[in-house]
C-alpha cells in the first residue's frame, strides 16, 4: 500500500460510512483519527504530504497491521530519500506498543537505555544505582526487564542497546504514559531547584495561540525534539540527560483556580 492508496482508503472509508449514515462527515472521520478536519481534507486531496507520524496515527486509529504501515513508511522513504530526518524519523525509532511501555514506564528504564550509549558503562546494578540515585534492587529489576524486552544486552563488562531508540505513540491516552511524563516533570522540578544554571535549561514563553493550529504545533515540536536528539547523541557522551517539552493552554489552569 502506497501513500496514494492510503489516501484512497481514507476516501473509501469516508464514502462507506456516509452511505451507512448520511449524517457522517469528514469532521466525523477526522475526530476518530484524532486529527483536524482541515488536515484530513488536505491529505485526501493530496495538498498535504503524509508524514511518518501521520501514518502511524491513522494506522493506529484504523487498526492497520504493522506490516501494512511499514510498507507505507517504506514507500514514503523511497519517495523522499533526502527528506528531512525529522519527518521520516520513525525509521530511526522503534515504536513500543502501549503494553510494552507499561512494563518500563518508570523513568529510570529510559535513563538506563541512555546509559547504554556511554562508552564506559558497566552492566552492574551498583554502577547504575550510583549514576541514577536509585536502589541496587530497583536497578537490577529494571535492567532485567529491559533485557527481557530485548532492548539491551550485555557486552563484555558493559551493555548496549540492541536496536533503535524507543518511542511510543503520542495519540493514545494511557495512564502509564501520563505517569511517566509526571515523573519527568518532577525530575525537572528537582533540577530547577538543585542544578546549577549552567548545567540545565528550563525556560518558558507565554503566547496567544489558535487551537486549530495544534496539529501543526505538535509536529513542529516533535521535529525539533528529534533533530535535537540526533544532533547531540555522540559517542563521547558522558551523562544521561532528558529533553522534555510542554505546550498547553493556561486558561483552563486559571479557571480551575477561581
Amino acid at each position: 500500500m502506497s501513500d496514494e492508496s492510503l489516501k484512497t482508503y481514507l476516501l473509501d472509508e469516508l464514502v462507506s460510512r456516509k452511505l451507512k449514515n448520511p449524517a457522517y462527515s469528514l469532521r466525523s472521520l477526522a475526530r476518530q483519527l484524532n486529527i483536524s478536519h482541515t488536515s484530513l481534507s488536505q491529505i485526501i486531496s493530496g495538498k498535504r504530504p503524509i508524514t511518518a507520524k501521520m501514518i502511524h496515527r491513522i494506522s493506529d486509529s484504523l487498526g492497520l497491521p504493522m506490516d501494512i504501515r511499514n510498507r507505507i513508511l517504506g514507500h514514503l522513504v523511497k519517495q523522499c530519500p533526502d527528506a528531512d530526518q525529522m519527518t521520516v524519523d520513525s525509521e530511526s525509532y522503534q515504536l513500543l506498543a502501549v503494553d510494552e511501555f507499561k512494563l518500563i514506564s518508570e523513568w529510570y528504564h529510559f535513563a538506563i537505555l541512555s546509559l547504554a550509549d556511554l562508552r564506559d558503562n558497566v552492566a552492574s546494578p551498583k554502577w547504575i544505582s550510583t549514576r541514577l540515585g536509585i536502589s541496587e534492587k530497583v536497578a537490577d529489576e529494571a535492567f532485567q526487564r529491559l533485557e527481557k524486552l530485548s532492548l539491551i544486552e550485555c557486552e563484555g563488562t558493559g551493555f548496549r542497546k540492541t536496536g533503535k531508540t524507543v518511542t511510543t505513540t503520542n495519540d493514545i491516552p494511557s495512564s502509564a504514559i501520563k505517569q511517566f511524563h509526571l515523573q519527568i516533570l518532577t525530575k525537572a522540578q528537582d533540577a530547577l531547584i538543585h542544578e546549577d544554571l549552567n548545567k540545565r535549561d528550563i525556560s518558558s514563553h507565554c503566547l496567544a495561540f489558535d487551537p486549530e493550529d495544534m496539529e501543526e504545533a505538535r509536529l513542529m515540536i516533535e521535529k525539533f525534539r528529534r533533530r535535537f536528539v540526533h544532533t547531540f547523541r555522540r559517542k563521547s557522551a558522558k551523562k544521561a540527560y532528558v529533553i522534555a517539552m510542554q505546550f498547553f493552554s493556561l486558561e483552563n489552569v486559571f479557571k480551575s483556580n477561581h
